[in-house]
């Protein structure tokens, strides 16, 4: 029994030996891969609350975006209606230029009629004095060849 025992000895050693190498191809085929896979696991959630998380921040800045994009479109709208007014300022300046133009000529004109209008007034009033001087001189004559001989209307005494 001395051999048998011999050789129990070897094959629970080898057997122990065995088993060290079934445990570690076990650890290294099973137990490994579900650590890494845990790993993997918890990585993806980190990741997938990051992505959550950008997402969350991606849609408000989506939201903020259509927002100054709306603002944007408000604004430029009512560019356009300034601008249209603008325009039709300036249409409207330039018929009023044109009519100040217009009217600036008719006053040029009407003024120098009444420059030529003011100066036969005065060569008019001018000769109704000397028309009424001539007359009052008449009347004057007339009245002193009816009248009595010893009155003077000439002289200022009288």
């Amino acid at each position: 029994m001395s051999s048998f025992d011999k050789w129990l000895n070897r094959v629970t050693s080898v057997s122990q030996l065995l088993l060290v190498v079934i445990a570690a191809i076990t650890i290294k085929l099973t137990v490994i891969p579900l650590y890494q896979k845990e790993l993997n696991s918890e990585e993806l959630a980190k990741a997938q609350i990051k992505l959550n998380l950008v997402q969350a921040e991606m849609d408000s800045l989506n939201k903020a975006v259509l927002s100054k994009e709306e603002m944007l479109a408000d604004t430029l709208s009512r560019l356009q209606g300034a601008e249209r007014a603008e325009l039709e300022t300036r249409t409207a300046l330039g018929k009023l230029n044109e009519e100040f133009s217009s009217k600036s000529k008719s006053l040029a004109v009407l003024k120098s009629q009444n420059a030529k209008i003011m100066i036969e007034s005065a060569n008019l009033k001018d000769r109704v004095m000397l028309d009424n001087q001539l007359r009052f001189k008449q009347a004057l004559e007339w009245f002193s060849m009816i009248s009595n001989s010893s009155r003077d209307c000439y002289y200022p005494g009288i």
